[in-house]
């Protein structure tokens, strides 16, 4: 639910209900391992892409 424009822009829809009942399923103690931040949604748009960033800098 991300709109990435160029390189530097990363906007992230959450709608309210969607929201809402992902709370409530998720205990509250549980939290993600990595944080979702400009690095995640970097990583996340290549390996989409099919770009492997360790790859590429192995090269």
């Amino acid at each position: 639910n991300r709109i990435i424009m160029g390189k530097n822009h990363v906007f992230r829809f959450n709608h309210p209900e969607q929201a809402r009942a992902e709370r409530e399923k998720t205990p509250s103690a549980e939290t993600p391992v990595e944080p979702v931040d400009w690095t995640f949604a970097q990583r996340e748009l290549l390996e989409k892409q099919g770009i492997d960033m360790k790859q590429e800098m192995e090269k």
